[in-house]
């Protein structure tokens, strides 16, 4: 078929039709050989090549994620280690820009966390500063008071 021969159209056949994320040596063998056995008149052998060290290791096929796999997976665990994941393995797709923004309000979040977790400053016997006003703050808190000293 297509110009492969039986034992190569049964290795794309497996590797199109297995849903497992991992894919090792020996699976992939075991079905190449089931498969070419079932529909041709050959019978594939496997086993490690003689003469050239072999070191009882095997070679694992690791099916990649799509763009839109690795982005509903940022999306749903929404950390900045998700987000740096995505725009390592695709930095010009269609949601970089968006995984920009998502990693800015994140730092963001945490910086106000950090902020917002600090232990009030109290001037023990102080007395009121005069000239306080209230500044701006993060949305969904309560404004904060300064002086001027």
């Amino acid at each position: 078929k297509d110009g492969h021969s039986p034992f190569a159209e049964s290795i794309l056949d497996v590797l199109k039709h297995t849903d497992r994320p991992v894919i090792t040596a020996s699976f992939l063998f075991e079905q190449v050989r089931d498969q070419t056995r079932a529909n041709y008149d050959q019978l594939p052998d496997g086993g490690p090549i003689q003469g050239v060290g072999h070191k009882r290791g095997q070679f694992v096929f690791r099916r990649n994620k799509t763009e839109g796999q690795v982005w509903a997976e940022a999306q749903q665990t929404n950390t900045p280690e998700a987000y740096r994941h995505y725009l390592s393995l695709f930095p010009a797709a269609a949601h970089a820009q968006e995984a920009q923004q998502q990693l800015q309000q994140l730092a963001g979040d945490k910086a106000w966390q950090l902020l917002t977790a600090l232990p009030s400053e109290r001037l023990s016997g102080a007395r009121a500063v005069s000239g306080s006003r209230k500044t701006g703050a993060r949305p969904g808190t309560q404004a904060a008071t300064t002086g001027e000293f």
